[in-house]
């Protein structure tokens, strides 16, 4: 009896694969094993720093993502969530927990896609100017 037909759609569909990916991407172990690795083997590429937008914006994206973790590890929620509060009083800290969630979320999602903006401008300028260099060197080229 063969089984090469069970549960092999799922793993091979690659949107499924590549989010499973990306939240082993926050596990801080693996984070930790990457990094170990990548000190062994000497991958590890000098990056150019940030612009000073490009700081700014992951600032926000970082302050957005704690604004999300109060929300979530919110010690009045989990208190009343473990001592059996009322409905109404869960309900009404699952509610708090939730707009300080939804608040971060925003907060962090606004700045990524202002610091994609930013880079992708950053790259339309860089390709644009090769661009003209290559037109001025081809033009001088011809004109010699």
């Amino acid at each position: 009896m063969r089984l090469e037909g069970r549960g092999s759609s799922v793993i091979k569909s690659p949107k499924i694969w590549n989010a499973i990916k990306d939240m082993l991407g926050y596990c801080p172990y693996c984070m930790a094993g990457k990094q170990v690795t990548s000190k062994i083997s000497g991958k590890n590429q000098p990056t150019k720093p940030p612009s000073d937008n490009e700081k700014r914006f992951l600032e926000g994206i970082r302050t957005g993502r704690n604004i999300a973790l109060v929300g979530v590890f919110c010690p009045i929620f989990w208190t009343s969530l473990f001592m059996g509060a009322e409905k109404s009083v869960l309900l009404f800290n699952a509610a708090h927990s939730g707009i300080f969630i939804c608040i971060g979320g925003a907060l962090s999602l606004f700045n990524i896609i202002r610091l994609r903006r930013f880079r992708q401008e950053i790259e339309v300028k860089k390709n644009s100017a090769l661009l003209g260099k290559k037109m001025v060197d081809s033009a001088n080229f011809i004109g010699k």
